[in-house]
């Protein structure tokens, strides 16, 4: 079974998606968080739900092209991709495709997936191990913006899902 948790941008999906990881304490699956710098999205951070466990995501282009410092560190400038004005650590991926290899491993059920969307019908992103999941019948939840319910739908050819708003 897919449950896709939808609605517009910024209208909690992301929440919503931990609290019901939170409600059933089953599964595991990686959020994004967003890391804030005042008022502007500095980047997102990804998270383990099952530990928290935390680690930089992606970047808004603003602050990659300037010298910032993080903990005396200048950030990792080595990219895999970018959405929209966001870079993805090439790392991140990594340690994405790491984890989630784990979970296969261990057979965790169900699987989150956080921001399903155009990266994934173009077959980045989190398509391999959604389509992985879904062909070996693992529950799955997902977050889909609610434009992108009908393309998300017909690229994974779900055919049992719930759509929880």
């Amino acid at each position: 079974m897919v449950k896709i948790v939808s609605g517009e941008i910024n209208s909690g999906k992301t929440t919503q998606i931990g609290q019901i990881f939170e409600q059933t304490n089953q599964g595991d699956g990686i959020i994004s968080k967003k890391v804030m710098l005042d008022k502007d999205v500095f980047g997102y951070n990804g998270m383990r739900l099952s530990d928290k466990y935390t680690f930089p995501l992606m970047i808004h282009e603003k602050y990659y092209k300037q010298d910032v410092i993080n903990n005396g560190k200048v950030f990792e400038k080595d990219f895999v991709g970018e959405i929209g004005p966001y870079k993805i650590y090439k790392k991140s991926l990594r340690k994405i495709n790491a984890l989630y290899r784990d979970f296969f491993k261990k057979k965790t059920t169900p699987l989150y997936f956080d921001e399903i969307g155009m990266l994934e019908i173009g077959k980045g992103g989190f398509y391999k191990h959604l389509k992985k999941a879904l062909k070996r019948k693992i529950d799955v939840v997902i977050t889909v913006r609610e434009d992108l319910i009908e393309k998300v739908i017909d690229k994974f050819k779900i055919e049992e899902y719930e759509i929880i708003e």
